[in-house]
């Protein structure tokens, strides 16, 4: 009986395995190098040659195809098209999250941002050349213009910021201690130190004036009130004075104080005779008159001071005062403005509504 023989199929390596060719080629080269061994210098040289210049055209060729697989194939796109492309191959190389790919585009970002502001700063330059190439006086008209209709000196609008993330521009805002040291300096810059010492001393008299009372200051004049007075004067020894006598006193008191600060404003330079009527203006222990003229004297020496001291106000803000042209015109206070002074032998008489009265 025979015996049943399985006949099997005879493989290659490359059928074996997807690595036999790889095998095969590997024992090819060690073969021919074996068998190089053995054969004369020359065919050995050429022989060497011949793989160097293999193994050559093979690492061309890997290198083509890996060029070939990146876009525009590897070639280096200039300027920020190239710098995206870069970005984007390190990206699909290392990973989003990768410390390469982060630094690179923190580094990327840096350079955007450089740019931008470069290109911003450059803008600026160009639409503020018209500015720019005036001279200081045409500039000071443009600022001049602008602050006029209500914008920055810059011309920015209000509500818009100045500069790129500051607060809108508000010229109205509520000025705060250390705003207020901005304002002083440019005071002190622009207005001459006489002018504002005059101001301090205006500052001085409108408290002063602030604390007296017309009515109570005035109360004994006249030859009726000389004698209220006496009899009042009689009785402050043993404190038996009415509160009237008291508020007279106080109101005194700061009359004698408004008469210095008179005198201080208008400075030591002023006629003898002004300086003596001031003091008679401001002092109602000279009033000779009744007490309704009494008070209207120093209402209107009141109104008069206030109208002078403002000018000094206005000088610190209006050119206008030193041009001559402050559009501002002394107001009819009602009853009671003096019209004229003139003094006859040693009297002095005042003109109030069309009479003349002695003070």
């Amino acid at each position: 009986m025979a015996i049943g023989v399985q006949q099997f199929q005879v493989l290659n390596p490359d059928e074996v395995s997807p690595f036999g060719g790889l095998l095969r080629n590997s024992l090819q080269k060690y073969g021919d190098i074996i068998n190089a061994a053995y054969l004369p210098k020359e065919k050995q040289q050429s022989l060497q040659q011949h793989i160097a210049d293999t193994l050559l055209k093979n690492a061309q060729a890997k290198r083509e195809n890996a060029l070939a697989e990146l876009p525009f194939g590897g070639a280096s796109v200039p300027g920020p098209a190239g710098q995206v492309l870069g970005l984007e191959m390190i990206r699909q190389k290392y990973g989003d999250d990768s410390p390469q790919y982060q630094q690179a585009k923190k580094v990327f970002q840096l350079s955007q941002d450089s740019t931008n502001s470069r290109i911003f700063y450059q803008n600026r330059l160009a639409n503020t050349l018209p500015v720019r190439i005036l001279t200081n006086q045409g500039k000071s008209f443009v600022e001049q213009s602008n602050v006029n209709q209500g914008a920055s000196p810059t011309g920015t609008p209000i509500g818009q910021p100045v500069v790129p993330g500051a607060p809108g521009y508000n010229p109205s805002a509520p000025n705060t201690p250390q705003g207020n040291q901005y304002g002083l300096e440019r005071t002190k810059r622009n207005v001459p130190a006489s002018v504002l010492q005059k101001n301090i001393y205006a500052s001085n008299i409108e408290k002063t004036l602030g604390n007296i009372d017309p009515e109570a200051l005035t109360q004994y004049s006249g030859l009726s009130g000389a004698l209220k007075k006496a009899m009042e004067q009689g009785k402050a020894p043993f404190g038996k004075e009415s509160d009237d006598y008291d508020k007279y006193n106080a109101n005194l008191n700061s009359a004698k104080l408004l008469a210095k600060q008179v005198r201080q404003f208008y400075g030591d330079s002023i006629q003898p005779s002004v300086a003596e009527n001031l003091e008679r203006l401001s002092s109602p222990s000279t009033w000779r008159n009744n007490p309704k003229l009494a008070k209207d004297l120093f209402n209107n020496f009141k109104t008069i001071l206030s109208q002078e001291m403002s000018t000094y106000r206005q000088a610190t803000e209006d050119p206008g005062v030193y041009q001559g042209d402050t559009n501002q015109q002394l107001q009819n206070v009602g009853e009671g403005v003096v019209q004229a002074v003139k003094k006859v032998g040693n009297n002095n008489y005042v003109k109030i509504n069309g009479e003349w009265y002695q003070q």
